[in-house]
Protein backbone atom coordinates (compact mmCIF):
# COMPACT_ATOMS: atom_id res chain seq x y z
CA UNK A 1 0.00 0.00 0.00
CA UNK A 2 1.56 3.70 -0.97
CA UNK A 3 1.04 5.74 1.67
CA UNK A 4 2.42 9.56 1.24
CA UNK A 5 2.77 12.00 4.21
CA UNK A 6 1.24 15.77 3.65
CA UNK A 7 2.20 19.02 5.58
CA UNK A 8 0.80 22.37 5.26
CA UNK A 9 -0.59 24.91 7.97
CA UNK A 10 -3.84 24.16 7.70
CA UNK A 11 -5.79 20.83 7.61
CA UNK A 12 -7.61 21.84 4.66
CA UNK A 13 -4.73 22.77 2.85
CA UNK A 14 -2.75 19.21 3.65
CA UNK A 15 -6.06 17.91 2.17
CA UNK A 16 -6.14 20.26 -0.60
CA UNK A 17 -2.75 18.50 -1.26
CA UNK A 18 -4.24 15.03 -0.75
CA UNK A 19 -7.13 15.69 -3.07
CA UNK A 20 -4.27 17.35 -5.60
CA UNK A 21 -1.94 14.41 -5.97
CA UNK A 22 -4.55 10.81 -5.24
CA UNK A 23 -8.12 12.46 -6.09
CA UNK A 24 -11.27 12.65 -4.37
CA UNK A 25 -10.97 8.80 -3.62
CA UNK A 26 -8.07 8.91 -1.28
CA UNK A 27 -8.40 7.28 1.94
CA UNK A 28 -6.90 9.46 5.32
CA UNK A 29 -5.14 7.06 7.42
CA UNK A 30 -3.77 9.69 10.44
CA UNK A 31 -3.75 12.95 11.12
CA UNK A 32 -1.47 14.81 13.88
CA UNK A 33 -0.69 17.92 14.82
CA UNK A 34 2.87 19.02 14.29
CA UNK A 35 3.55 21.98 16.67
CA UNK A 36 1.50 21.41 19.73
CA UNK A 37 0.33 25.34 21.06
CA UNK A 38 -2.94 26.42 22.56
CA UNK A 39 -6.47 25.41 21.55
CA UNK A 40 -6.96 28.21 19.61
CA UNK A 41 -4.14 27.79 17.81
CA UNK A 42 -4.94 24.24 16.90
CA UNK A 43 -8.61 25.26 16.17
CA UNK A 44 -6.65 27.64 13.17
CA UNK A 45 -4.48 24.75 12.04
CA UNK A 46 -0.83 25.56 12.38
CA UNK A 47 1.23 22.73 11.31
CA UNK A 48 -0.87 19.50 10.22
CA UNK A 49 0.32 16.44 9.29
CA UNK A 50 -1.70 14.50 7.36
CA UNK A 51 -0.70 10.29 5.92
CA UNK A 52 -3.27 9.35 3.39
CA UNK A 53 -3.14 6.71 0.24
CA UNK A 54 -5.04 6.57 -2.84
CA UNK A 55 -5.53 2.74 -2.08
CA UNK A 56 -9.85 2.11 -1.79
CA UNK A 57 -9.11 -0.93 0.23
CA UNK A 58 -10.17 -1.07 3.67
CA UNK A 59 -6.93 -0.64 5.58
CA UNK A 60 -6.75 -3.66 7.63
CA UNK A 61 -6.54 -5.77 4.98
CA UNK A 62 -4.02 -3.60 3.43
CA UNK A 63 -1.62 -3.48 6.24
CA UNK A 64 -1.92 -7.40 6.53
CA UNK A 65 -0.85 -7.94 2.83
CA UNK A 66 1.50 -5.68 2.61
CA UNK A 67 3.19 -5.02 6.37
CA UNK A 68 3.34 -1.44 5.83
CA UNK A 69 3.64 0.75 8.98
CA UNK A 70 2.46 4.30 9.05
CA UNK A 71 6.42 6.18 9.36
CA UNK A 72 4.63 9.60 9.75
CA UNK A 73 3.54 9.02 13.75
CA UNK A 74 5.56 8.67 16.45
CA UNK A 75 6.29 5.54 18.33
CA UNK A 76 3.47 6.04 21.24
CA UNK A 77 0.71 7.13 18.70
CA UNK A 78 -2.48 5.88 19.22
CA UNK A 79 -3.52 3.21 15.96
CA UNK A 80 -4.53 4.58 13.03
CA UNK A 81 -8.40 5.09 12.42
CA UNK A 82 -10.23 3.23 9.66
CA UNK A 83 -9.71 5.76 6.51
CA UNK A 84 -11.69 8.93 6.23
CA UNK A 85 -13.19 10.22 2.83
CA UNK A 86 -11.09 13.49 2.17
CA UNK A 87 -13.96 15.29 0.39
CA UNK A 88 -16.22 14.31 4.07
CA UNK A 89 -13.32 15.92 6.22
CA UNK A 90 -13.07 19.16 4.12
CA UNK A 91 -16.62 19.84 4.35
CA UNK A 92 -16.55 19.57 8.43
CA UNK A 93 -13.83 22.27 8.69
CA UNK A 94 -15.95 24.78 5.85
CA UNK A 95 -17.84 25.94 8.55
CA UNK A 96 -15.11 26.99 11.19
CA UNK A 97 -12.78 27.77 8.79
CA UNK A 98 -15.48 30.56 8.11
CA UNK A 99 -15.82 31.74 11.67
CA UNK A 100 -12.06 31.97 12.18
CA UNK A 101 -11.23 33.84 8.59
CA UNK A 102 -14.28 36.14 9.77
CA UNK A 103 -13.33 37.70 13.02
CA UNK A 104 -11.11 40.56 13.16
CA UNK A 105 -9.10 39.35 15.46
CA UNK A 106 -9.07 42.70 18.02
CA UNK A 107 -8.33 39.94 20.86
CA UNK A 108 -5.10 39.46 19.61
CA UNK A 109 -3.75 43.24 20.22
CA UNK A 110 -4.57 42.36 23.55
CA UNK A 111 -2.24 40.69 25.59
CA UNK A 112 -4.20 38.34 27.79
CA UNK A 113 -2.86 37.83 31.26
CA UNK A 114 -3.83 33.76 30.85
CA UNK A 115 -3.01 31.27 28.16
CA UNK A 116 -5.85 29.25 26.76
CA UNK A 117 -8.87 29.59 24.39
CA UNK A 118 -8.94 32.57 22.17
CA UNK A 119 -12.24 34.15 23.98
CA UNK A 120 -14.09 34.52 21.01
CA UNK A 121 -13.70 30.90 19.73
CA UNK A 122 -14.02 30.13 23.14
CA UNK A 123 -17.99 31.79 22.78
CA UNK A 124 -18.62 30.67 19.77
CA UNK A 125 -18.12 26.76 21.39
CA UNK A 126 -20.39 27.87 23.90
CA UNK A 127 -23.34 28.62 21.65
CA UNK A 128 -22.94 25.93 19.59
CA UNK A 129 -22.73 23.71 22.36
CA UNK A 130 -26.21 25.22 23.45
CA UNK A 131 -27.66 24.28 20.04
CA UNK A 132 -27.19 27.72 18.37
CA UNK A 133 -27.19 27.31 14.51
CA UNK A 134 -23.36 28.02 13.48
CA UNK A 135 -24.76 31.22 11.63
CA UNK A 136 -26.51 32.47 14.09
CA UNK A 137 -23.92 32.14 16.42
CA UNK A 138 -21.23 33.90 14.16
CA UNK A 139 -23.92 36.59 14.20
CA UNK A 140 -24.13 36.85 17.59
CA UNK A 141 -19.79 36.64 18.63
CA UNK A 142 -18.97 39.24 15.73
CA UNK A 143 -21.63 41.67 17.03
CA UNK A 144 -20.51 41.44 20.59
CA UNK A 145 -17.09 41.71 19.83
CA UNK A 146 -17.97 45.41 17.78
CA UNK A 147 -20.19 46.50 20.95
CA UNK A 148 -16.73 46.07 23.26
CA UNK A 149 -13.61 47.97 23.89
CA UNK A 150 -10.17 46.18 22.23
CA UNK A 151 -8.78 45.64 25.85
CA UNK A 152 -12.24 44.12 27.66
CA UNK A 153 -11.91 41.16 24.47
CA UNK A 154 -9.93 39.44 27.30
CA UNK A 155 -11.48 39.65 30.50
CA UNK A 156 -12.99 37.15 31.85
CA UNK A 157 -16.61 37.09 31.31
CA UNK A 158 -16.79 39.54 28.89
CA UNK A 159 -17.73 38.21 25.44
CA UNK A 160 -20.21 36.04 27.31
CA UNK A 161 -21.85 39.19 28.74
CA UNK A 162 -21.75 40.41 25.15
CA UNK A 163 -23.13 37.55 23.53
CA UNK A 164 -26.20 37.94 25.79
CA UNK A 165 -26.56 41.69 25.36
CA UNK A 166 -26.79 40.98 21.86
CA UNK A 167 -29.11 38.21 21.81
CA UNK A 168 -31.23 40.15 24.28
CA UNK A 169 -31.65 43.25 22.04
CA UNK A 170 -32.94 41.00 19.24
CA UNK A 171 -35.67 39.41 21.48
CA UNK A 172 -39.19 40.91 22.07
CA UNK A 173 -41.95 39.68 23.78
CA UNK A 174 -45.29 40.91 24.48
CA UNK A 175 -45.75 40.66 28.47
CA UNK A 176 -48.86 39.36 30.14
CA UNK A 177 -52.21 38.84 28.32
CA UNK A 178 -54.43 41.86 29.12
CA UNK A 179 -57.54 41.53 31.72
CA UNK A 180 -58.16 44.71 32.49
CA UNK A 181 -61.84 44.84 31.98
CA UNK A 182 -61.58 47.43 29.78
CA UNK A 183 -64.02 45.38 27.26
CA UNK A 184 -63.74 41.36 26.45
CA UNK A 185 -60.43 40.57 24.91
CA UNK A 186 -60.48 37.38 22.73
CA UNK A 187 -57.11 35.31 22.57
CA UNK A 188 -56.87 32.27 20.51
CA UNK A 189 -53.96 29.52 20.51
CA UNK A 190 -53.07 27.94 17.33
CA UNK A 191 -50.71 25.61 16.25
CA UNK A 192 -49.47 21.77 15.50
CA UNK A 193 -51.02 18.83 17.18
CA UNK A 194 -49.19 17.90 20.64
CA UNK A 195 -47.88 20.93 21.38
CA UNK A 196 -49.63 20.85 24.49
CA UNK A 197 -52.40 23.74 23.20
CA UNK A 198 -55.24 22.93 25.87
CA UNK A 199 -53.15 21.91 28.82
CA UNK A 200 -51.82 25.49 28.05
CA UNK A 201 -55.17 27.60 27.76
CA UNK A 202 -56.06 25.90 30.88
CA UNK A 203 -53.02 27.44 32.61
CA UNK A 204 -53.55 31.00 30.94
CA UNK A 205 -57.57 30.41 32.51
CA UNK A 206 -56.94 29.85 35.97
CA UNK A 207 -54.16 32.33 35.79
CA UNK A 208 -56.62 34.97 35.06
CA UNK A 209 -59.13 33.88 37.16
CA UNK A 210 -57.62 33.11 40.41
CA UNK A 211 -54.93 35.22 40.55
CA UNK A 212 -56.18 38.14 38.65
CA UNK A 213 -59.81 38.06 39.32
CA UNK A 214 -60.79 38.10 35.95
CA UNK A 215 -63.99 36.76 34.07
CA UNK A 216 -63.06 33.94 31.39
CA UNK A 217 -64.54 32.27 29.46
CA UNK A 218 -63.39 29.04 27.00
CA UNK A 219 -64.49 28.08 23.73
CA UNK A 220 -62.99 24.92 21.81
CA UNK A 221 -62.68 24.13 18.47
CA UNK A 222 -61.02 21.01 18.87
CA UNK A 223 -63.97 18.65 17.51
CA UNK A 224 -61.60 16.33 16.07
CA UNK A 225 -60.66 14.62 19.38
CA UNK A 226 -63.56 13.91 21.99
CA UNK A 227 -60.88 13.51 24.81
CA UNK A 228 -59.72 17.31 24.15
CA UNK A 229 -62.77 18.22 24.74
CA UNK A 230 -63.37 16.42 27.72
CA UNK A 231 -60.07 17.52 29.05
CA UNK A 232 -61.00 21.41 28.41
CA UNK A 233 -64.68 20.74 30.22
CA UNK A 234 -63.06 18.85 33.06
CA UNK A 235 -60.66 22.05 33.49
CA UNK A 236 -63.68 24.16 32.98
CA UNK A 237 -65.89 22.93 35.39
CA UNK A 238 -62.97 23.01 38.49
CA UNK A 239 -62.15 26.74 38.05
CA UNK A 240 -66.36 27.43 37.25
CA UNK A 241 -65.85 28.42 33.57
CA UNK A 242 -68.52 28.67 30.86
CA UNK A 243 -67.83 26.84 27.96
CA UNK A 244 -68.85 26.74 24.43
CA UNK A 245 -68.03 24.26 21.56
CA UNK A 246 -68.15 25.41 17.96
CA UNK A 247 -67.26 23.47 14.48
CA UNK A 248 -67.96 26.40 12.23
CA UNK A 249 -67.66 29.67 11.84
CA UNK A 250 -71.12 30.36 12.49
CA UNK A 251 -71.28 28.52 15.40
CA UNK A 252 -67.78 30.59 16.45
CA UNK A 253 -69.67 34.14 15.74
CA UNK A 254 -72.23 32.65 18.03
CA UNK A 255 -70.41 31.70 20.58
CA UNK A 256 -67.99 34.95 21.04
CA UNK A 257 -71.05 36.61 21.37
CA UNK A 258 -72.77 35.00 24.25
CA UNK A 259 -69.61 35.80 25.78
CA UNK A 260 -69.01 38.88 24.97
CA UNK A 261 -69.51 40.45 28.44
CA UNK A 262 -66.61 38.40 29.88
CA UNK A 263 -63.66 40.00 30.21
CA UNK A 264 -61.42 37.33 28.40
CA UNK A 265 -62.44 34.86 26.29
CA UNK A 266 -59.62 32.39 25.12
CA UNK A 267 -60.10 29.96 22.16
CA UNK A 268 -58.54 26.39 21.75
CA UNK A 269 -57.87 25.79 18.15
CA UNK A 270 -57.56 21.66 17.01
CA UNK A 271 -54.07 20.64 15.96
CA UNK A 272 -53.51 21.54 12.25
CA UNK A 273 -50.47 19.76 10.38
CA UNK A 274 -48.50 22.55 8.91
CA UNK A 275 -48.54 20.90 5.61
CA UNK A 276 -52.08 20.04 5.35
CA UNK A 277 -53.05 23.28 3.99
CA UNK A 278 -57.20 22.61 3.25
CA UNK A 279 -56.83 22.57 7.43
CA UNK A 280 -55.43 25.55 7.42
CA UNK A 281 -57.77 27.29 5.59
CA UNK A 282 -60.46 25.85 7.55
CA UNK A 283 -58.58 27.36 10.79
CA UNK A 284 -57.78 30.42 9.26
CA UNK A 285 -62.08 30.89 8.47
CA UNK A 286 -62.68 29.67 11.99
CA UNK A 287 -60.25 32.48 13.45
CA UNK A 288 -61.84 35.41 10.80
CA UNK A 289 -65.22 34.82 12.52
CA UNK A 290 -64.04 34.76 16.13
CA UNK A 291 -62.07 37.95 15.19
CA UNK A 292 -59.36 37.52 18.00
CA UNK A 293 -57.63 40.21 19.63
CA UNK A 294 -54.59 38.02 19.73
CA UNK A 295 -53.29 34.80 18.34
CA UNK A 296 -51.01 32.59 19.86
CA UNK A 297 -48.48 30.63 17.86
CA UNK A 298 -47.92 27.71 20.27
CA UNK A 299 -44.92 25.56 19.36
CA UNK A 300 -42.96 23.20 21.80
CA UNK A 301 -39.24 23.24 21.73
CA UNK A 302 -38.68 19.39 21.47
CA UNK A 303 -39.39 20.26 17.63
CA UNK A 304 -35.77 20.32 15.70
CA UNK A 305 -35.13 23.77 14.17
CA UNK A 306 -36.24 23.00 10.71
CA UNK A 307 -39.50 21.80 12.15
CA UNK A 308 -40.06 25.15 13.68
CA UNK A 309 -39.38 27.10 10.48
CA UNK A 310 -42.05 25.01 8.45
CA UNK A 311 -44.90 25.62 11.13
CA UNK A 312 -43.86 29.18 11.54
CA UNK A 313 -43.84 29.50 7.92
CA UNK A 314 -47.44 27.72 6.81
CA UNK A 315 -49.47 28.93 9.65
CA UNK A 316 -48.25 32.14 8.88
CA UNK A 317 -51.54 32.64 7.43
CA UNK A 318 -53.84 32.43 10.29
CA UNK A 319 -51.45 35.90 10.98
CA UNK A 320 -50.47 35.00 14.50
CA UNK A 321 -49.05 37.96 16.76
CA UNK A 322 -46.80 36.05 19.16
CA UNK A 323 -45.34 32.99 19.81
CA UNK A 324 -46.01 30.84 22.92
CA UNK A 325 -43.18 28.40 24.09
CA UNK A 326 -44.08 25.21 25.75
CA UNK A 327 -42.19 21.48 26.55
CA UNK A 328 -39.30 23.92 27.93
CA UNK A 329 -38.65 21.08 30.51
CA UNK A 330 -38.51 18.15 27.62
CA UNK A 331 -35.53 19.49 25.39
CA UNK A 332 -31.99 19.39 26.61
CA UNK A 333 -31.21 22.29 24.58
CA UNK A 334 -32.76 25.41 23.44
CA UNK A 335 -30.70 26.93 21.15
CA UNK A 336 -32.30 25.70 17.93
CA UNK A 337 -35.55 27.43 18.92
CA UNK A 338 -33.08 30.97 18.93
CA UNK A 339 -33.19 30.78 15.00
CA UNK A 340 -36.73 30.77 14.66
CA UNK A 341 -37.75 33.80 16.86
CA UNK A 342 -35.13 35.98 15.73
CA UNK A 343 -36.11 35.22 11.81
CA UNK A 344 -39.45 35.74 12.69
CA UNK A 345 -39.68 38.81 14.83
CA UNK A 346 -42.21 37.87 16.07
CA UNK A 347 -43.02 38.47 19.99
CA UNK A 348 -42.68 35.40 22.35
CA UNK A 349 -46.00 35.58 25.25
CA UNK A 350 -45.42 32.89 27.45
CA UNK A 351 -43.04 29.75 28.08
CA UNK A 352 -44.23 26.36 29.74
CA UNK A 353 -42.02 23.95 31.63
CA UNK A 354 -44.37 21.39 32.89
CA UNK A 355 -47.99 19.83 33.16
CA UNK A 356 -49.28 21.06 36.39
CA UNK A 357 -52.05 23.45 35.53
CA UNK A 358 -51.42 26.59 36.66
CA UNK A 359 -48.05 26.55 37.79
CA UNK A 360 -45.93 25.58 35.11
CA UNK A 361 -46.52 28.54 32.92
CA UNK A 362 -44.69 32.05 33.24
CA UNK A 363 -45.12 35.26 31.08
CA UNK A 364 -41.91 35.44 29.44
CA UNK A 365 -39.22 38.30 29.22
CA UNK A 366 -36.11 38.60 27.21
CA UNK A 367 -33.60 37.81 30.58
CA UNK A 368 -35.85 34.20 30.72
CA UNK A 369 -35.41 33.74 27.14
CA UNK A 370 -31.87 34.22 26.84
CA UNK A 371 -31.10 32.05 29.53
CA UNK A 372 -33.14 29.34 28.50
CA UNK A 373 -31.93 29.71 24.99
CA UNK A 374 -28.20 30.20 25.37
CA UNK A 375 -28.15 27.76 27.91
CA UNK A 376 -24.62 27.66 29.42
CA UNK A 377 -23.75 30.57 27.35
CA UNK A 378 -25.63 32.97 29.56
CA UNK A 379 -24.21 32.45 32.36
Amino acid sequence: MHIKTFRARTLREALAKVRAEFGDGAAVLHTREVNAGPIARVLRGRGVEVAATPDRAPLAEQAAGSGAVMTSASPTSPPPAPPTRVNRIAERLDELDELLEGFPHRSAEVEPKRSGVDPLVAAYGRLIEADLSPALARELIRAAEDSLPTEDIALPGRIDQAVVAQFQARLSVTGPIRTDRAGCHVVALVGPTGVGKTTTLAKLAANARLHDGARVGLVTVDTYRVAAVDQLKTYAEIIDLPMKVVANPTEMREAIAALSDLDLVLIDTAGRSPRDSQKIDELRSLLEAAAPSETHLVLSVTATASSLADTVERFDTVSPSALLLTKLDESPTLGHVAETIASTRLPVSCLTDGQNVPEDIRVASVESLAKHLLGRASR
